[in-house]
């Protein structure tokens, strides 16, 4: 599932809500950074799920790529029984029924995409 499509971005935080389908256990995320409007370009990103006891949005702990400062290819997989790796690897039982995706630009504009790849 594309969460963002490849395009230069201006500084500036962009979401994507999305709902795994019902037979998923995971998620794996591709961010792909392909192109720095200038120097001292930044990408953060960060997953989050709904937290229906406050109705609002938490971090997932562990589900973020922090501080992209070039052109990188990098993934992020949520899924039951993963040995924890901060920032690349995160153990979730169940997954989320309710996720956002969150890109933050900093500094100057950035070229990047994102994909959600479903895990059974």
């Amino acid at each position: 599932m594309r969460l963002f499509a490849s395009a230069d971005r201006a500084v500036g935080t962009y979401t994507r809500d999305f709902a795994p389908p019902t037979w998923a256990k995971g998620v794996r995320l591709d961010v792909a950074y392909t192109a720095e409007g200038g120097a001292g370009s930044t990408l953060d990103f960060k997953i989050q799920y709904r937290n229906g006891a406050k109705d609002a949005w938490a971090d997932l702990t562990g589900g973020s790529l922090v501080q992209f400062t070039g052109v990188a290819d990098n993934d992020l997989t949520v899924y039951p029984g993963l040995t924890a790796v901060a920032n690349r690897l995160v153990t979730q039982v169940p997954l989320p029924r309710q996720l956002r995706a969150v890109a933050t630009v900093g500094t100057t504009s950035v070229t990047f995409a994102v994909e959600a790849d479903f895990l059974a």
